[in-house]
C-alpha cells in the first residue's frame, strides 16, 4: 500500500513520536510510507522514515495530489477540512479526543462536525474507540492499539527476562525514593498540579522522598509560584532515549494525575516497561492497559490526598513495588509497533 501521514508539527511530544513509529513499522512491513509536514524532519527522533518538509498554500493538498496513495492519514482535526475532497482515501488518526480538553472550549462545533463525517478514525485504544462510538454512533471508530519502543524502554539490567540486579529476592533493593511525574503542566488533562500536591502531602511523611519532573516546555517557575513545589530535577525537552536513562537511574515510582481525558497514557507505560511501579488515576485508559488490573496502584482522579497516601505506601511497601513492577513489565511486554503496523495493515484492508 501508498500510504501518506500528515502531521501538522514535529515538535517533541507523545503524539508525534507515536506516528513516526508507526510509519516506520508499516514501512518495515514492506508499504511504501511517505510523511508529509509543515516542519523540519524531527532531530529528536532516532528512526528513519521517508520524509517530505512542505510549505507554501495549501501544502498538504498539493501533496495529497502529488503521488497516488491509496490511504491519506490525517493526525489532527485541523487536517480533516483540508483534505476533505479525499474523503475516499481519508483516514483520522485519533490518539485523544479534543473535547476533553478545556483548550479547545469554542471549537465545539469543528470538533464534531469532523467526528461526524463519514470518514475511518483509527484510535490507539479500544477504550477510546468505544467512547467515541458512543459519542458519535453515526462514526466509524476502530483500535491499531498502541506501541512501544522496547529499545528505549526495558529495566535496569537490560531486557526483562524474569531477574533483574534491581531487586533482591522478591522485593526492590533499595527503597522506592523517587517520584516520576511527566507532562506538561498547561496541558488540562495531564493535571500535573494535582501531582505536585501529591508529592508535597507524600513527602511530609517521608521528608527525603525526591521529585524529578519530566516535561517538554519549562514552567518550572511557574509551577514553584502556583503549589510552592519545587523539583529536585527538572528535565525539559528530553530525547526518548534519555527519558529511559532517567527512569532507570533511580528506584521510582511513577505518578500520573491525569483525568479521563487522557486518549492512551503512553509515558505511564514506558516507565513501567522500566520497572517503576505506578501510581495511576482510575480513568479508562489506565484501566484498559491490561487485564488483570493488578499492575498499579489506582486512584481518583481528582483526589490529591489519596495519590499521596498511594505513594507513601509504595514507598514504604517493598512486596507491593516488587508485584507492581513484575506485573508492570508483564503487561508493557504485551506492546509492540510491530503489533500496530499489522493491525494498521488490517484495518486499512478493510476500511472500504
Amino acid at each position: 500500500m501508498k500510504i501518506a501521514y500528515f502531521l501538522e508539527s514535529t515538535a517533541l511530544c507523545g503524539g508525534v513520536k507515536v506516528v513516526m513509529n508507526q510509519a516506520v513499522a508499516l514501512s518495515k512491513r514492506g508499504h511504501d510510507v511517505v510523511l508529509f509536514s509543515r516542519e523540519a524532519y524531527p532531530s529528536w527522533f532516532g528512526g528513519n522514515v521517508p520524509f517530505v518538509h512542505v510549505d507554501g498554500a495549501d501544502p498538504f493538498l498539493y501533496a495529497a495530489e502529488s503521488r497516488n496513495f491509496d490511504f491519506l492519514i490525517a493526525t489532527t482535526l485541523a487536517h480533516i477540512p483540508e483534505l476533505s475532497r479525499f474523503a475516499d482515501r481519508l483516514v483520522h488518526l485519533v490518539q485523544g479526543y479534543e473535547g476533553d480538553y478545556s483548550e479547545t472550549k469554542g471549537m465545539e462545533d469543528i470538533i464534531t462536525r469532523c467526528y461526524s463525517m463519514e470518514i475511518p478514525k483509527i484510535t490507539v485504544s479500544r477504550e477510546l474507540a468505544s467512547r467515541l462510538s458512543a459519542l458519535y454512533p453515526k462514526g466509524r471508530f476502530l483500535s491499531c492499539g498502541q506501541g512501544l519502543e522496547h529499545h528505549l524502554f526495558y529495566p535496569r539490567g537490560g531486557h526483562w527476562t524474569g531477574t533483574d540486579p534491581a531487586f533482591n529476592g522478591n522485593s526492590p533493593a533499595r527503597t522506592l525514593d523517587t517520584v516520576f511525574l511527566v507532562g506538561v503542566f498547561t496541558i488540562s488533562i495531564k493535571n500535573i498540579g494535582d501531582g505536585l500536591r501529591a508529592f508535597q502531602g507524600a513527602s511530609r511523611k517521608l521528608p527525603n522522598l525526591k521529585l524529578v519532573r519530566i516535561s517538554t516546555v519549562d514552567t518550572r517557575l511557574e509551577e514553584e509560584c502556583l503549589t510552592g513545589v519545587r523539583a529536585h530535577e527538572y528535565h525539559v525537552h528530553l530525547n526518548p532515549d534519555r527519558v529511559g536513562d532517567i527512569f532507570r537511574a533511580s528506584n521510582g515510582i511513577f505518578l500520573s494525575p491525569s483525568s479521563s481525558g487522557e486518549g492512551f497514557g503512553l509515558p505511564a507505560l514506558e516507565a513501567m516497561a522500566c520497572g517503576i511501579p505506578a501510581v495511576l488515576t482510575d480513568i479508562p485508559s489506565y484501566r484498559d492497559f491490561g487485564y488483570p488490573r493488578d499492575y498499579a496502584l489506582f486512584v481518583p482522579p481528582g483526589d490529591v490526598d489519596a495519590m499521596a497516601h498511594a505513594v507513601a505506601g509504595l514507598s514504604r511497601d517493598r512486596d507491593l513495588g516488587s508485584r507492581l513492577i513484575k506485573r508492570g513489565l508483564d503487561v508493557a511486554g504485551r506492546y509492540s509497533y510491530e503489533k500496530v503496523a499489522e493491525k494498521l495493515e488490517e484495518l486499512l484492508l478493510n476500511v472500504r
